[in-house]
């Protein structure tokens, strides 16, 4: 519950047309059940919008740009906010075909303590988006939202999402040796 209470408190106040819109939450009266409540996006996420869609290159660089606006508007709040975990799987496209930020659950205020790279159960992320500095244990900041950018871009660019690689180790060498 804690985890998103610091989630809703993070994005419940972010309104804007590359926002994922916060429309409230549930809480079982025995606190054990907690959800956030959005809007239901029936296109799905970037990454499945694309496979069924199949659009051309302006049009996928268009929903690119979409992102880089939502990011923007995060990044000039004040203070500003950190996604965290920016990736095809967190963008989501409305019915309007407009390409939204979604899955705050490792964002954070500036102001905020950093949420940390690990938990109980493993690193929080995903390695192939992280910014070589997030990997060497540094906290996510607005330029490690650009190097994840960077890879939403690429990804959108090619229409490749699936170059998964066989191992967290093997991943991380590998960003490591491309710096």
């Amino acid at each position: 519950v804690k985890r998103l209470a610091r989630e809703m408190k993070v994005w419940a106040p972010c309104i804007h047309p590359n926002i994922l819109e916060f429309t409230g939450y549930y809480l079982s009266k025995d606190y054990k059940v907690a959800y956030l409540v959005c809007p239901y996006m029936k296109n799905g996420n970037i990454k499945s919008y694309l496979a069924r869609e199949a659009p051309p290159l302006r049009r996928r660089l268009e929903l690119a740009f979409d992102t880089i606006k939502g990011l923007a508007y995060l990044h000039s709040r004040e203070p500003p906010i950190v996604h965290g975990d920016l990736k095809s799987l967190n963008v989501l496209i409305n019915d309007q075909e407009v390409a939204l930020l979604s899955d705050f659950g490792l964002a954070r205020a500036m102001e905020d303590k950093p949420t940390g790279l690990s938990t109980s159960h493993g690193f929080k992320g995903t390695i192939r988006y992280c910014s070589p500095e997030v990997l060497h244990g540094s906290s996510r900041e607005p330029e490690s939202d650009m190097w994840a950018w960077g890879c939403l871009v690429l990804e959108v660019s090619i229409c490749n999402f699936d170059y998964e690689l066989p191992s967290v180790a093997l991943q991380t060498g590998q960003i490591f040796d491309r710096c």
